[in-house]
């Protein structure tokens, strides 16, 4: 996806979202083999979206929730290991030795914390009032989110903060509530929202933050 962005008396800056999807990050995989992950090391800011749906920590933590995604079976749980895959392959194409981090901006992306977020010791706060970003704010709440997974699943902050030296932590869901279960018709088994109580939680909080870090279109405080 490219789109376009001006403000007054600035120039046009294009943005592209790239979306990878995690098996290209698969040990094995080789970079000749999966070309469309090369970028990653050359963008001006990475977005590592982390379900905790998939995660056997965080499905225990969440106990007995009602929501349907909880009762379907998946993939064995990769997470850590593609994060830790895109870490390798960054910097072998950078020719940085295992030691070194680079300095894009990496937003640790913890989804659907509609079905979460009242685990959290501390509350999460708007990072936006005023029409401005307030970073205090972002980074309030990523330590918030960071100590948490560090004690829920401790690999992915530890493995983010050996890529990069600008990491952030961020809590959204996309849907804002649980879908249901289609028990009838041709898509029986499946799940699906619920139009009318789509409420997105934060989804432009991390480009909002990846921007403010990448150009001066943001306005901050």
């Amino acid at each position: 996806l490219t789109y376009s962005l001006s403000g007054r008396g600035q120039p046009e800056t294009s943005i592209i979202f790239y979306d990878n999807a995690g098996e290209h990050f698969e040990p094995g995989v080789d970079i000749e083999e999966s070309p469309g992950a090369m970028h990653v090391a050359s963008s001006s800011a990475i977005f590592f979206l982390f379900d905790p749906v998939s995660n056997r920590n965080f499905r225990r933590l969440i106990g007995e929730h009602p929501d349907p995604q909880l009762a379907i079976g998946g993939r064995i749980d990769q997470q850590d290991t593609i994060l830790a895959e895109m870490e390798v392959r960054i910097k072998r194409i950078l020719s940085l030795e295992p030691s070194k981090r680079i300095d894009t901006p990496l937003a640790v992306i913890i989804g659907k914390c509609d079905i979460w977020r009242d685990l959290l010791p501390e509350p999460l706060e708007n990072p936006v009032r005023g029409g401005v970003l307030d970073l205090s704010v972002v980074d309030s709440n990523s330590e918030k989110l960071r100590r948490f997974m560090l004690s829920v699943e401790p690999s992915i902050p530890s493995e983010a903060l050996s890529i990069s030296s600008n990491v952030r932590f961020f809590a959204l869901s996309a849907l804002g509530h649980s879908p249901e279960m289609i028990t009838e018709g041709e898509c029986a088994g499946k799940i699906a929202p619920i139009p009318e109580k789509l409420d997105p939680i934060d989804v432009e909080i991390p480009t909002l933050w990846a921007l403010s870090q990448t150009t001066t279109l943001i306005p901050t405080r």
